[in-house]
């Protein structure tokens, strides 16, 4: 390879979500440590993001460690890597420098990774308990090209005024997809049986976008009864994310995710960064990121048990805040950058 890694980073949608996030994230990871890459990223379709990740570029003057291509020449790079995106296969001679970034909690959005050719380079995946999720589900000769990728979770120095408090109840904060998968129903059964049953003092706030033939959110707030106790929010800005959170915080508010599967936990991981306690579903994914302690994990299903550790967060909230601090390591800049360097030098 050249001294200088060249690097193309493909996504088949530019939507401004979680992947852009990652690559926005691994930019930030790579100019913090000086680290001299040619890291590219490639769109097939523009779906409305492109613009506001080329504008994040700027304002953060990242143009030095990231760049948006409109084409490119499979010569010019050393390695390739695409995030569920096998479509580029169509367009690379040589497969031995592509490696499929896998990401996607939906499984059948996933089950390109069994037709994927022989010549791959491999796949890398954000977290170690997926690794072993899909090795029940690539051919044999692919179990030993499964490599790990650790997410970087880039906070925001761009803080509010903590003096500024917008809500007289406490947040209770969700932020992703308003789906089945994501679980929201869960998330409001849960403030509604708090509310009915130990204390009136949430309000839950949800950001994200709405999946509407899933999900009918007014008909749920009207069956639940917590019209008048939830915000809805639209899908947040990346760089806003981190203030989403600090106005949060300054509630000493409480961040909580329902569901069912994920590949990592990026929302969950950014509250924790951004110093929020977490209230999250016992998946493995969830349970990985907060080291295995119960305290912060309740089981899918059991609305009780995850009101109860809703009521004992709030009561011991900065016992809990200074847990969640001792966490956060493990998606920090430099578990990246070592995590990086490891997968680099592998392969």
């Amino acid at each position: 390879m050249n001294e200088q890694l060249r690097v193309l980073n493909v996504y088949k949608w530019a939507t401004m979500g979680g992947v852009e996030r990652v690559f926005l994230n691994r930019a930030h990871a790579f100019q913090e440590y000086g680290i001299s890459i040619v890291y590219d990223v490639y769109f097939l379709h523009d779906s409305g993001g492109r613009e506001k990740f080329k504008k994040y570029i700027q304002k953060y003057e990242l143009e030095s460690n990231i760049r948006v291509v409109d084409d490119f020449k499979e010569d010019d790079y050393d390695l390739i890597l695409s995030v569920d995106t096998p479509e580029i296969l169509d367009k690379i001679r040589n497969n031995n420098k592509v490696y499929m970034e896998c990401h996607t909690g939906y499984k059948d959005n996933r089950a390109y990774i069994k037709r994927l050719p022989s010549d791959i380079g491999g796949i890398i995946v954000p977290s170690g308990f997926f690794k072993n999720t899909i090795r029940d589900e690539v051919p044999n000769w692919l179990m030993d090209k499964i490599y790990t990728l650790t997410n970087f979770v880039f906070a925001s120095e761009e803080l509010i005024n903590k003096k500024n408090c917008f809500w007289s109840k406490v947040p209770l904060v969700y932020v992703g997809r308003l789906d089945n998968l994501k679980n929201v129903e869960e998330a409001i059964r849960i403030l509604a049986y708090y509310k009915d049953n130990i204390s009136d003092e949430f309000i839950l706030l949800l950001a994200g976008p709405i999946i509407q033939h899933e999900i009918d959110i007014h008909t749920l707030l009207e069956t639940y009864n917590v019209n008048d106790r939830v915000v809805y929010l639209p899908p947040v800005d990346f760089e806003n994310v981190s203030k989403l959170y600090e106005m949060v915080n300054a509630h000493s508010g409480i961040f909580i995710s329902s569901s069912k599967k994920e590949t990592f936990g990026l929302s969950a991981a950014e509250a924790m960064i951004n110093g929020l306690p977490v209230l999250l579903s016992n998946i493995e994914a969830h349970l990985e990121l907060v080291d295995a302690n119960y305290k912060f994990v309740y089981e899918l299903g059991n609305i009780k048990e995850a009101s109860s550790k809703l009521a004992e967060i709030l009561e011991n909230y900065s016992e809990y805040k200074a847990i969640i601090s001792t966490m956060t390591k493990k998606f920090s800049s430099q578990q990246f950058v070592e995590d990086w360097n490891a997968l680099i030098g592998g392969v």
